[in-house]
């Protein structure tokens, strides 16, 4: 609010006014009586009496002004402190009506919004409540208002009433109805040294002859360092706008539309500083209506980790395309943070760090390093037919549970080395997700807490998850209450757990990636295959028969192309057993063979006339996509074919 009330420390602040640094105003020394040893005429001591009394009066002045360079210097030393515009001018406003004593004073502002609008906003203080204000309208640029905005010199009037600019401009013709009465004003612009006007201020007695030339000087040396401070304030705000802006364009926009999954994703820089962080997220669809959930940080803060940050979300995203195992994503992840390590040999782990929680020391092991690149990552693999996710850890903040039930817990077993340790090992987990589960991924910005130990916060969260509350979140977004038993969104899930953790003037960046799996609509059948000639057959009836019972004979031709094509490479080139999987999703349709061989096919080029070596052509042709995914047995051939109506 714009507070006009008292604080006792010479610096007004109305009821709810944001606490900010005190300024104490100095108070000025009154005028003693004259000496009661006034001389006499004729008295011969009469000239060193006169004299001693000029010499006292000019020590009182000096100390006078004294105490206002003080006064000036401690609301300048205030005023450098700060960093928000509106801070800035409701201290500044509260300074100068005070050290004026001025029954109220205000002070105007513009700030310009993130889309190039300049916005102006007001603050008040001083002794008249801030309600008599309240029900009044916007004032207006009028003739004697409007004669500082140019920048020139301030206007001070013994009483406004009588001044030929007053009272010429219609509704009101002076003040508005239920304003408090104005007789003394003064009023100047905030300028800058290169001359830019950022606002003006205005004080107003209902005396008459209340403001001095002195108080105009105090309340200029007031604006000018305001002025000072708001300009740091514009340039600290517009570096940070860009800062986030680069931090936003490296993260998606949106998440992606997954059928079997409800997603959403938050991620807030951190409240002070310009610098960008390293925090990152991604949702990426992989084949058969799996989905890979991605999170990581990078240690440190500006341009470079940004950079390196960016680096490995791409980085991610081409192995994810190779549809690589969790396991293999991070020790790959691994290989490319050493390399960017700043020295030449990448480092090890120290003694005893395990990165296991509760502990969780990898980090902490590391703060004494000597410029080694540092990241944590979780790499999750969902996949829908299963209910289930496999997932690896480097290092990275356990990952929370929320059953269908209402309970959480952390996934907190084995979470590894962080990435840039060259004999790190990433272990794969295995984790069952049914149907309404709730898996969050975040940063480290989340949990750490200056004031309160990890344990404590990573207990407050888990208390947090399980909490639905169907009001209002204050700082939220706007949102419906539930309806009875309906469940709470993921995205008002993450406002409330930002709420409720984040206290609104924390240094680090906070990232949060949020899902509840949604109910399958799977169906899936399999069939074990010998290396034999006849698999072929085999497989050519148990698609007939499965098509058939699932509804969807109109695919059976196509179908039996790819199976045929699939199962004889299979068959004919890896020579071990095999197994034709085929899941059928909504709207479309899976076909895998997996083997014991880790060889990766790959379509051969062959001659125009060459009836040979076209069975992944063929594949290809027929399905939408296809790929191959490495397993720890051998490899899987799948191919993806659009379902239609079925």
């Amino acid at each position: 609010g714009n507070g006009a009330g008292g604080n006792g420390n010479g610096v007004l602040a109305g009821p709810g006014a944001t606490p900010r640094p005190s300024v104490t105003l100095l108070p000025q020394q009154a005028t003693p009586p004259p000496s009661s040893s006034a001389a006499t005429p004729g008295d011969g001591n009469a000239a060193a009496l006169a004299a001693e009394a000029e010499l006292r009066a000019s020590q009182r002045r000096l100390t006078q002004e004294t105490r206002i360079v003080e006064t000036l210097y401690m609301i300048g030393q205030s005023l450098a402190r700060e960093l928000d515009t509106r801070k800035i001018a409701k201290l500044a406003t509260d300074a100068a009506t005070t050290a004026i004593d001025a029954e109220f004073g205000t002070c105007f502002y513009s700030l310009v919004s993130t889309d190039g609008q300049a916005q102006t906003r007001f603050v008040l203080a001083g002794k008249i409540p801030l309600e008599r204000f309240e029900s009044l309208p916007m004032p207006r640029t009028t003739p004697l208002v409007g004669a500082v905005f140019p920048g020139t010199a301030p206007i001070r009037c013994a009483d406004v009433t009588t001044d030929p600019r007053y009272g010429q401009r219609a509704p009101f013709h002076g003040l508005p109805p239920g304003h408090p009465p104005v007789r003394s004003f003064l009023a100047l612009p905030i300028t800058t040294i290169s001359g830019t006007v950022l606002g003006s201020m205005y004080f107003g007695h209902s005396e008459a002859g209340r403001f001095t030339e002195r108080d105009e000087q105090i309340v200029k040396g007031i604006a000018a360092q305001a002025a000072s401070a708001m300009d740091n304030a514009r340039l600290y705000r517009q570096e940070r706008e860009t800062a986030v802006e680069l931090q936003n364009s490296l993260l998606p926009a949106s998440p992606p539309q997954v059928a079997e999954l409800e997603i959403a994703f938050k991620y807030l820089p951190g409240a002070q500083g310009t610098q960008v962080g390293g925090d990152w997220f991604d949702v990426i669809p992989l084949a058969g209506g799996r989905v890979a959930l991605v999170i990581g940080d990078v240690m440190g803060r500006g341009i470079r980790a940004a950079a390196i940050m960016g680096q490995l979300r791409t980085a991610v995203r081409a192995y994810a395309v190779m549809d690589l195992p969790p396991g293999q994503i991070m020790h790959l992840l691994n290989r490319l943070v050493c390399t960017m390590s700043s020295s030449s040999a990448p480092p090890s782990a120290p003694p005893g760090a395990t990165g296991t929680h509760p502990a969780l020391g990898a980090l902490a092991a590391f703060d004494d390093g000597v410029g080694e690149q540092i990241a944590t990552c979780v790499y999750a693999v969902y996949d829908p037919a299963e209910e289930a996710l496999t997932w690896a850890s480097a290092g990275h903040m356990p990952p929370a549970l929320i059953t269908p039930e209402g309970g959480s817990h952390l996934l907190e077993d084995d979470l590894g080395m962080p990435l840039g340790i060259e004999e790190a090992v990433f272990d794969e987990k295995v984790q069952e997700l049914p149907a309404g589960t709730r898996l969050l991924l975040y940063t480290d910005g989340l949990v750490e807490c200056h004031n309160a130990p990890l344990s404590e916060r990573l207990l407050r969260l888990s208390t947090e998850l399980v909490r639905e509350d169907d009001g209002p979140i204050v700082g939220g977004l706007p949102g419906a209450r539930r309806a009875p038993g309906e469940p709470e969104t993921v995205q008002r899930t993450c406002d409330r757990l930002l709420h409720a953790m984040l206290s609104g003037d924390e240094h680090d960046d906070v990232a949060l990636l949020l899902v509840r799996t949604r109910p399958t609509r799977v169906r899936k059948a399999a069939l074990d295959l010998d290396p034999d000639p006849m698999a072929a057959r085999a497989a050519r009836r148990f698609v007939t028969a499965t098509l058939t019972e699932w509804g969807l004979e109109h695919l059976t031709d196509d179908v039996l192309s790819v199976v045929t094509e699939l199962v004889t490479n299979a068959t004919q080139h890896a020579a071990t057993t095999s197994q034709l999987a085929l899941r059928s999703h909504p709207g479309r349709l899976m076909v895998e063979v997996a083997d014991c061989d880790g060889r990766i096919p790959r379509p051969a080029v062959t001659q125009a006339m060459d009836e040979r070596h076209r069975g992944l052509l063929i594949v290809a042709q027929l399905s939408q996509r296809w790929g191959v995914r490495p397993t720890d047995r051998g490899k899987i051939v799948w191919a993806e074919m659009g379902a239609g109506g079925g």
